[in-house]
């Protein structure tokens, strides 16, 4: 009896120790975007990093230069996944369809701002957003902005050297985002840009990157494209306070023109400014060689 018992708390701890060492394939090139289980990874300042700020949503939409929100204080790697905004964390319109929501480590995160996610489906969707991109080759993906629609945001920095080995960057995303049916400015919203560095600032040059903001509707048009409605997969039709989303889209950016040159992808999610609709954004990145393979004739 004694020995069974030893056995099976063996295998516990075995399998413990399993779970908490989970790994999935990585790429040197780039490392930390791809498959992160957490927001630190082996390589630091002179390499690559994660970084991040929570921020309020004003009452203005962001452009590719200027942001909409007004941010607190740098948040390092280390501190991401520990920040947690309960406020405006009430009963909405969607709470009849919210599940538990978990990140990778099994903690509760439905409050959290920065998350990183495995399998699984978004539960304001109504289970018709997965949590990945459809490539299998990702196994997480992170999460920007929670459901709490406080006015909040967050935005989140991924940083690195451009080489011919990462010059190719591919970025995934997807959104889901509450009808506010406010005016654009006002609405919540999602920002992607890609910027480099030159003398020291950070500057979006729009002609080597990448540069895209995606409110919900305004208030005076009744078609969400290209979002879906979260209750039934339709186009069309999407009420106020309920659940739009936007399905996994990918987009390649040619980064050689800026070898040797620090580059980093700027992720914002915003609330909407009337403390009321959440916004929430999934991406998974990935980079690759800028080199063409071919076989040989026969």
């Amino acid at each position: 009896m004694k020995k069974t018992i030893l056995l099976m708390a063996l295998a516990l701890c075995l399998t413990l120790i399993s779970q908490a060492q989970v790994t999935y394939p990585q790429n040197p090139n780039c490392s930390g975007i791809k498959n992160p289980v957490n927001f630190t990874f082996a390589g630091g300042t002179s390499q690559a990093q994660w970084y991040g700020y929570t921020g309020s949503k004003n009452a203005t939409m962001s452009t590719c230069y200027t942001s909409g929100s007004t941010w607190g204080t740098l948040i390092q790697a280390s501190g991401l996944e520990s920040v947690n905004n309960t406020d405006g964390c009430t009963i909405s319109t969607e709470s009849t369809v919210r599940t538990t929501s978990t990140d990778i480590h099994g903690n509760l995160d439905h409050a959290r701002q920065f998350v990183i996610k495995g399998p699984g489906t978004d539960p304001e969707t109504h289970g018709n957003l997965s949590f990945l991109p459809p490539d299998t080759s990702f196994h997480t993906a992170v999460r920007l902005g929670n459901y709490c629609g406080n006015h909040g945001a967050e935005k989140l920095y991924y940083e690195f050297t451009v080489n011919m080995d990462n010059a190719l960057l591919t970025i995934w995303y997807a959104l889901s985002l509450q009808n506010g049916q406010h005016s654009s400015n006002q609405n919540p919203e999602f920002v992607i840009v890609v910027e480099k560095q030159v003398n020291g600032n950070w500057t979006p040059a729009m002609a080597d990157t990448l540069c895209y903001i995606r409110p919900t509707p305004d208030h005076s048009n009744t078609n969400v494209d290209p979002f879906y409605v979260g209750s039934t997969g339709t186009h069309i039709g999407a009420t106020y306070g309920k659940n739009i989303y936007l399905p996994w889209n990918k987009v390649i950016v040619n980064l050689s023109k800026l070898q040797y040159q620090r580059v980093r992808v700027m992720l914002s999610a915003g609330d909407c400014s009337q403390s009321a609709h959440y916004a929430v954004c999934y991406f998974a990145g990935e980079c690759q060689p800028m080199k063409l393979n071919a076989n040989g004739c026969a």
